[in-house]
């Protein structure tokens, strides 16, 4: 295996640099937001330890929490299910027309983005074109 994909030195040299990146900005912050969580401060001034007090709080006094979490379940179920059973049905029962449905979405997504630049303001002129002030 070694031979097939080179020197482990090669390897750890592609690699060293995305896992320092990811090291640097994902684990650093997921450790600092956990060390934060256990802290009343509100981003200025002295910061009070308040143990679990935050945690009991959203999983006992906020409801809006539960509503949130409801919701991203909901929702991840739906479109999981969508994406990985609509998309297996569809190129089973149309493998010609998945190849034209592909070519498709990525002209939407290529004139979304034609659309939605920000420094021309393209989606405001194209508003008041029909007479839509924004």
């Amino acid at each position: 295996m070694q031979n097939a994909f080179g020197k482990r030195k090669v390897i750890f040299t592609f690699l060293l640099p995305a896992f320092i990146l990811y090291t640097l900005f994902v684990a650093v912050s997921v450790v600092w937001a956990c060390f934060y969580s256990f802290f009343d401060w509100n981003g200025v001034g002295s910061m009070t330890f308040a143990g679990l007090k935050n945690y009991m709080d959203l999983l006992t006094g906020d409801p809006v929490f539960w509503l949130s979490v409801k919701n991203t379940l909901i929702y991840t179920v739906v479109d999981v299910v969508i994406q990985v059973f609509g998309g297996l049905l569809f190129a089973i029962f149309h493998p010609p027309l998945s190849y034209i449905i592909i070519v498709l979405v990525n002209s939407v997504c290529l004139l979304t983005r034609y659309i939605l630049v920000p420094t021309e303001e393209n989606v405001n002129k194209k508003l008041a074109l029909i007479f839509i002030e924004c």
